[in-house]
């Protein structure tokens, strides 16, 4: 068995799909805020405008939109929870 590659980054199947590349396994890494918010969840968009002050502290529109069309989250062989620490 060959040695492992690991790669890591944001719209990461977006960036192999380009390459023509795919990966044998994927991990999702959920970030977690000291709140216990995921901010990428696509069910914290509420259809108002990424404008409106609240929406936009909580949501990367690219990351949204990315979530939405890849659903990283949902086709992953594995989630890894990422907690943040309040400082």
């Amino acid at each position: 068995m060959a040695n492992p590659l690991i790669v890591e980054g944001i719209c990461l199947r977006e960036t192999l799909e380009s390459l023509d590349a795919t990966a044998s396994f994927y991990i999702y890494t959920k970030r977690i805020s000291p709140a216990g918010i995921w901010h990428d969840d696509p069910a914290l968009f509420d259809g108002s405008s990424m404008d409106s002050g609240f929406t936009q502290d909580r949501i990367d529109t690219s990351s949204y939109e990315y979530h939405m069309r890849k659903t990283p989250h949902l086709i992953a062989d594995a989630i890894l929870e990422w907690r943040t620490v309040a400082s």
